[in-house]
């Protein structure tokens, strides 16, 4: 027996790209996000022809989980209902999910990657390394 949620109030500020907000049951959710930002001292105008599969960071593979056989089990819930006041987010970001309900799949993946182009190192810049 599945339980039902029952919410009194949801506030949310922002969504950003890829987000969802799901009121009630879903069998599954995908959300993707990719984003390549560019930062440069002096402009260049004309088109960059970014492209995903030139960076590393959106070539690699995420791992799926892989889950053993279904395990069995009997839940009992003395109470068929989950009931929640209010809820109040400042905000969602990329792939996110407010889900409220039953969901059987959620996949998520959101990648960026930050190209910044200086002449001169800007005051304050210290140099990471090895992240």
């Amino acid at each position: 027996m599945k339980r039902t949620s029952v919410v009194q109030s949801v506030v949310v500020d922002v969504f950003d790209s890829a987000g969802v907000f799901e009121a009630g049951d879903s069998g599954e959710i995908n959300c993707l996000s990719y984003a390549i930002a560019l930062q440069r001292q002096n402009a260049r105008f004309g088109s960059y022809n970014l492209q995903f599969v030139d960076y590393d960071a959106f070539k690699v593979t995420i791992p799926i989980a892989d889950f053993p056989s279904p395990v069995k089990k009997r839940t009992f819930n003395e109470h068929p209902f989950i009931t929640v006041g209010k809820i109040t987010s400042v905000g969602f970001a990329n792939s996110a999910v407010f889900h409220i309900g039953n969901t059987g799949n959620v996949r998520l993946e959101s990648r960026a990657l930050q190209i910044r182009n200086f002449i001169a190192r800007p005051p304050g810049w210290t140099e990471r390394r090895n992240v």
